[in-house]
């Protein structure tokens, strides 16, 4: 009798497509944390400057193209006014008239979402708990700016920059990074940092090269050189062509920014979210001098080039976050290697129990469903805050016809540019659009000083709209020529008697 050969393994391979589908810890950790932080996200998510985005989609929407000139203020009126951002204005129109805040709000929270997945996806998944530590407190550095306007799509395309300079001298980087920088220089100002970003890359590689003369950074060096050159050509194509490579230049140069506007200026270390992009620093670069032999040359040139723009102009804050994960992960994850050995890879790498693990990420998604749900709306926001609408004041604004011109809180001319377009604004979030002397002006009324009612009337302000509470509020209601006309817990309207 011939000799029989050994039976098929008949159960192993009815176990593999079950041990495939299977949900590992570590993959269960990185979903857990990306929609953890997408939960972050998914909130009242309109700042002040989101409704003029929205007015100006609508705009579009209406007379088929793109505005030139300023058609929301009076203080401008007719000024050019050439600014990128039309096709997310048109995203954030579409998306709010079709599902309002709510909308707005799961916009926000996808965009942030996959922000931090492409991060995560150019990060070491070896040790995923150290991964998922570090995307959580870079999510919380980064919070604070996750408002549904178009610089949140910037910090999307900031990111897949960061993931795609990680391989300089991939073919995937060449074609990625133009088609990115024709978007960006279309929908934000902030593609700017697009090149910043490229720069510091190249600048970590030439610097490598210097002391290794690898043959590989002397490629990269060149390969980087010859693909910002690419992407500069890529951000000429947009409406008004070679003018908007000047306009990053221009923005920064407007001496109004340094001075009035708020995100513009140096964090302020002494509040929580100041304090916790300080210690994500302070904590990122201690890892990397720990564990230095772990960490990616280029990649902590990068960190430090952000983190430099981050304490100088605290709208880099996110930024920093996100350029510094890769590093705070490597050099986490290096000096628990040092310290465990075998046992540090091991942990967060254990299969767990695929039931457990799915009803976890189902909670998981249930948890930031409730969290979407409760948190969209202006009635989840203080009393106090600066992104809380004056909808009931605007609407007694328009029910009694006040006349104009009209002077406006600074944070409130973006939603009176949305929900009051017959009243043309004072001042509003286009930053670009007014002088520094117009800013001065409106300092000097806002603060109430002896000197605010003279510019008030040099304006030829008959109605305001005021923030409840701040000095001009004050000095309106005891003048004898202003009357008020509404008050609530947000804002105050006068008018001339």
């Amino acid at each position: 009798m011939p000799e029989r050969g050994p039976l098929p393994a008949a159960p192993q391979q009815a176990a593999a497509p079950q041990q495939a589908a299977a949900l590992p810890m570590p993959r269960l950790l990185l979903l857990a944390a990306l929609i953890a932080i997408g939960a972050m996200a998914a909130r009242y998510a309109a700042d002040s400057d989101t409704w003029w985005h929205l007015a100006t989609g609508r705009w579009i929407v209406a007379h088929g193209a793109i505005p030139t000139i300023d058609v929301f203020s009076y203080t401008q009126a007719g000024t050019a006014w050439h600014i990128p951002g039309w096709p997310a204005q048109l995203l954030l129109y579409g998306v709010y008239q079709l599902g309002g805040d709510l909308a707005l709000s799961a916009l926000a929270a996808v965009i942030v979402l996959a922000a931090f997945a492409v991060i995560a996806s150019a990060t070491s998944a070896e040790q995923p708990f150290v991964r998922v530590v570090a995307l959580l407190f870079a999510a919380v550095v980064s919070s604070i700016y996750w408002a549904a306007r178009p610089a949140l799509l910037s910090f999307l395309f900031a990111a897949i920059t960061l993931a795609a300079l990680r391989r300089p001298l991939s073919r995937g980087t060449w074609i990625t990074l133009p088609i990115i920088m024709l978007l960006w220089a279309n929908i934000h100002g902030g593609f700017a940092i697009g090149f910043i970003l490229i720069g510091l890359a190249l600048l970590g590689h030439a610097t490598r090269w210097l002391f290794s003369r690898s043959e590989e950074d002397r490629r990269a060096v060149l390969a980087l050189a010859a693909c910002c050159l690419t992407c500069a050509g890529a951000a000429c194509l947009n409406p008004y062509g070679f003018e908007m490579l000047a306009y990053p230049f221009k923005t920064v140069g407007l001496q109004a920014l340094g001075l009035y506007i708020q995100e513009w200026q140096p964090p302020d270390l002494s509040a929580p979210l100041g304090q916790a992009f300080l210690a994500w620093v302070v904590v990122t670069l201690a890892l990397a001098a720990l564990a230095w032999r772990r960490i990616d040359g280029p990649g902590l040139v990068v960190f430090l080039g952000a983190a430099a723009m981050a304490f100088s102009a605290a709208r880099h804050v996110p930024l920093a976050a996100l350029a510094g994960v890769p590093v705070f992960t490597a050099g986490l994850s290096g000096l628990l290697a040092a310290r465990l050995g075998d046992r540090a890879t091991a942990l967060g790498n254990r299969p767990g129990l695929p039931a457990l693990n799915a009803v976890v990420l189902v909670l998981v998604i249930v948890l930031a469903g409730v969290r979407w749900l409760v948190s969209s709306t202006p009635a989840s926001l203080p009393i106090d805050s600066p992104m809380r609408p004056p909808t009931a004041a605007v609407a007694a604004l328009k029910a009694a016809a006040l006349p104009g011109p009209l002077f406006n809180a600074y944070d409130f001319g973006g939603y009176l540019i949305w929900a009051l377009p017959e009243q043309p604004t004072f001042i509003d979030g286009r930053t670009d659009l007014f002088p520094v002397d117009q800013f001065r002006d409106y300092v000097t009324i806002e603060s109430g000083g002896d000197e605010a009612l003279a510019v008030l009337e040099r304006y030829g302000v008959r109605t305001a709209i005021v923030r409840a509470g701040v000095p001009i509020d004050a000095v309106l209601a005891a003048a004898p020529a202003w009357l008020a006309t509404y008050r609530d817990d947000i804002a105050a309207v006068y008018t001339l008697r």
